[in-house]
């Protein structure tokens, strides 16, 4: 084999769809088929819930991409999510052995999609704040519906 790269490898990297939408550069024959779904962004309350309870709330939000074959993928979240909250909660634990259980449940995370990166990937679901006209017009709803 002649030296160098390897036909077809090199050259720059691809330009994510999320920054392509965000300069209007996006082509629609080139976008995921599927239809993004919002996600609504993480509030403050995160800070003080455990390992497990934030799994369970990615889980209700994620639940509409998750079929029933990735199951084994989500207990093996859960059982890696387990290990490292057990590791960090030992004051003996070395810290390469946190980041090692950190980084193996990051692996499943996003093997099951509940990192932004392999979201915009799979073209599954973006973040989304309410949008100020979004706001006034849920406002506009609950005044109707409530009659005053």
């Amino acid at each position: 084999m002649p030296p160098g790269p390897r036909k077809g490898s090199g050259g720059r990297p691809a330009i994510p769809n999320e920054v392509k939408k965000r300069r209007g550069t996006a082509r629609a024959d080139r976008m995921p088929k599927t239809e993004l779904v919002a996600v609504a962004p993480v509030d403050g309350s995160v800070v003080e819930i455990t390992v497990e309870q934030a799994l369970e709330r990615s889980l209700v939000a994620g639940s509409h991409w998750l079929a029933e074959s990735d199951a084994v993928g989500v207990v093996l979240l859960r059982e890696a999510l387990e290990h490292f909250a057990d590791l960090k909660a030992d004051p003996k634990t070395k810290p390469g052995d946190i980041q090692k259980a950190l980084a193996l449940a990051m692996t499943f995370a996003g093997q099951c999609g509940f990192t932004s990166a392999t979201r915009t990937s799979m073209g599954l679901a973006e973040v989304k704040a309410a949008s100020k006209m979004e706001q006034l017009r849920a406002q506009r709803a609950k005044v109707a519906d409530t009659g005053t």
